[in-house]
């Protein structure tokens, strides 16, 4: 799970305790940035703390830090986590009630457990919509067993915990034999290659926040090296990560949708660049 943060450092640390190592948190510096990262990214919760914002256009009440928390909730869930003060409780009270899913106050609700619950609970993506749900659909109908669909789920929630086919049949408690029998039964690709997709489509969107190379995010996936995860993003995609700027997202899933055997949502063309991210 990619979850962006626009919070104090303090806060910004425990945060990042308690969501490694299976999610990665990503601080920006402003409103504005949160606002851009949250529209480009794949990220799926936006955690924020109106105290940051200098600014103000009603005594006390961060106007730009609104206007963004609006915006964002309208792409992801977003978590107010601040320290219980008139300026937070300014900012509930002026904030759109639908656009904060939760209010998690410091030093009062946010110990690790119940913190790292509410966040993995809110997070949602793309993925699960797109490509998880038509996997779990598909093994249904083919009978397979419910543990198989909940451990492909998770695969693609924490890509970076899984690397082989033994490690999602590991997660299921079946047998390899057992789970690529079950996949190709219900027609989709065998264990490995759902691996890869989870692994390759967490990578293109961890690629759209500003400053990330190949190399990170290679690294933020446990690939052993840059040469596998340019690999498996070529096998996928049909280009390397290098070239990722010029696919978008649709393309992205779309590819993959075909790669694990799901429908894909609408046919679309690959658009090649020239511009390179490799750094």
């Amino acid at each position: 799970m990619l979850i962006v943060a626009f919070l104090p450092q303090p806060l910004l640390r425990h945060l990042q305790r308690v969501m490694a190592p299976d999610h990665d948190v990503v601080a920006v510096s402003g409103w504005n940035v949160l606002r851009d990262v949250v529209r480009t990214s794949g990220a799926e919760v936006a955690v924020v703390d109106p105290s940051t914002e200098p600014a103000v256009a009603v005594p006390g009440v961060p106007a730009l830090g609104i206007d963004v928390v609006e915006f964002v909730a309208a792409i992801v869930p977003v978590v107010v986590y601040a320290v219980l003060t008139p300026r937070t409780a300014r900012f509930m009270s002026h904030t759109n009630a639908s656009a904060v899913r939760q209010l998690v106050l410091h030093g009062i609700d946010d110990d690790p457990e119940r913190l790292r619950q509410i966040i993995e609970g809110l997070g949602a993506s793309d993925a699960d919509t797109v490509l998880v749900r038509p996997i779990i659909a598909a093994l249904s109908a083919a009978g397979a067993p419910a543990a198989l669909g909940a451990a492909i789920r998770l695969v693609f929630r924490t890509p970076r915990r899984f690397r082989s086919a033994e490690d999602l049949a590991t997660a299921s408690g079946l047998s390899r034999r057992w789970v690529n029998e079950c996949l190709a039964a219900a027609g989709l690709a065998p264990a490995r290659i759902l691996v890869i997709a989870a692994r390759v489509w967490r990578a293109y969107h961890d690629l759209q926040v500003p400053g990330a190379s190949v190399g990170t995010v290679a690294a933020r996936l446990s690939y052993p090296d840059v040469k596998s995860f340019r690999r498996h993003a070529r096998s996928c995609t049909g280009i390397p990560p290098s070239e990722w700027n010029g696919l978008t997202a649709d393309q992205c899933t779309s590819c993959l949708a075909t790669l694990i055997g799901v429908p894909a949502q609408r046919p679309v063309a690959l658009v090649r660049t020239s511009q390179s991210r490799d750094r």
